[in-house]
């Protein structure tokens, strides 16, 4: 993430994290973008908790309506990362009520994309929102997992 986000370090950037568990991401976050609002959504009630800087908040991702009415209630994000389920059909789902709260410039990332899912995740967030630079598919070295270890990264009007 560092060559993504490295020049945006400082600014006070708006950061959502769909698949949260115990919060350490989101807690390595908060340390990454020291002036960010870091915002985290699971479907695990246990995943609540209260940090500075952090907040988290309850949502089935896979209820495309739920997703959406919460986001709507949430101001747009500069930066947000799907790590929720790493099934194809609920990436792209997500990926459908995200897109709009994504600011100009942002950058929408979708975490262990499947080989298979790939290239149709590709495809289908160029058609549907008309990225013409990307979005990029980065597959990440990893010697104890090859099956779902690409990142999916598209940038909102402009270039990833």
């Amino acid at each position: 993430y560092a060559p993504l986000l490295s020049q945006r370090r400082d600014e006070p950037l708006r950061v959502l994290e769909l698949g949260t568990y115990k919060g350490a991401s989101l807690r390595a976050w908060r340390d990454f973008l020291p002036n960010a609002s870091i915002f985290g959504i699971d479907f695990n009630p246990d995943s609540l908790f209260t940090s500075p800087g952090i907040t988290t908040l309850i949502c089935d991702s896979t209820d495309v309506w739920q997703a959406a009415r919460l986001l709507h209630d949430l101001e747009p994000f500069d930066v947000v990362i799907d790590d929720g389920p790493h099934e194809m059909v609920s990436q792209l789902a997500f990926l459908s009520v995200a897109w709009g709260r994504l600011r100009h410039g942002g950058v929408h990332i979708v975490e262990d994309v499947q080989p298979h899912a790939g290239p149709i995740l590709q495809q289908a967030a160029s058609v549907l929102y008309g990225l013409t630079a990307g979005p990029r598919l980065l597959e990440l070295p990893c010697e104890d997992n090859s099956f779902d270890n690409r990142l999916l990264v598209m940038q909102r009007g402009g270039t990833t």
